[in-house]
């Protein structure tokens, strides 16, 4: 009985792509700030904007408390975003202000973005910048955003921090 002879696999050679389109590029993760007073004065419009980030973007928001961390105010946040977001998982994280709730946050925070949640961790006020800066680290994010008032009334993302590293091109197959 002869055996049939299987022809040589083809040679695969990589070579850098130039030409891709931005939407094959890799997942950029966002921190976005924001406060209790920016969601007062802000309200649907802020929501609008996040929703927007969302859509092409990982996001983690970082929620500042005014008036304590389990107000009507932040559930309505979170709640807001789940109805602007049906299908993404919106999920609200207590981080306490000390380091080691900053940490045991981060962790999990880490996980829920690398799952495909949208996790809105949220704290004190007085403690926002500080845990933003840690949880912005420990996820790797490519870039931190602060929502801020408009003068002609309304909310705006405001660039805080942005990763300087040059991505390599993505590889495609040439035969």
């Amino acid at each position: 009985m002869a055996t049939a002879v299987q022809p040589p696999a083809p040679i695969v050679h990589l070579r850098p792509v130039h030409d891709r389109p931005a939407s094959t590029a890799a997942a950029t993760t966002t921190t976005v700030v924001v406060g209790e007073s920016e969601v007062r004065h802000g309200g649907t419009a802020l929501v609008g904007q996040l929703a927007d980030v969302a859509t092409y973007d990982e996001l983690l928001i970082v929620y500042g408390a005014d008036r304590g961390t389990r107000t009507s105010a932040t559930h309505g946040f979170i709640d807001d975003l789940r109805a602007r977001l049906p299908r993404h998982d919106v999920l609200g994280v207590y981080v306490g202000p000390d380091a080691a709730a900053v940490l045991r946050g981060a962790a999990l925070l880490d996980d829920l973005l690398e799952a495909g949640s949208l996790p809105v961790a949220v704290t004190t006020a007085t403690a926002v910048n500080a845990v933003t800066a840690e949880l912005s680290s420990y996820v790797r994010a490519d870039r931190v955003l602060r929502a801020a008032r408009c003068r002609t009334g309304g909310v705006r993302l405001d660039p805080v921090w942005q990763r300087d590293v040059p991505r390599r091109p993505p590889l495609r197959v040439v035969r």
